[in-house]
């Protein structure tokens, strides 16, 4: 396995788990431990598929990024409620 923190898919997740982690930190005690918390966990998902299929041969990393594309459309339809609902971070 190569060294995860060269590559660029890690980086930007783990940033977008950073940004997501302070935009719950901010919604509604209502919304922060249901809402929230599922939008937590599924970037998180997708930091373990994607570390995984690192770990994989080519011929093996089909099954995950496959996996990674649905956790992915799930954590967007989340998003999406959250917006809906105004949900959103502070503007600096």
């Amino acid at each position: 396995m190569s060294d995860h923190q060269h590559l660029p898919l890690y980086i930007k997740i783990y940033q977008f788990i950073k940004f997501l982690y302070e935009m719950v930190r901010n919604f509604p005690k209502q919304y922060k431990y249901a809402l929230g918390q599922n939008i937590l966990d599924l970037p998180w998902r997708c930091m373990d598929l994607v570390l995984e299929s690192n770990a994989l041969s080519n011929q093996e990393k089909y099954p995950k990024i496959l996996e990674l594309s649905i956790v992915f459309d799930k954590l967007k339809m989340r998003l999406r409620m959250a917006q809906e609902l105004n949900l959103r971070p502070p503007l600096n």
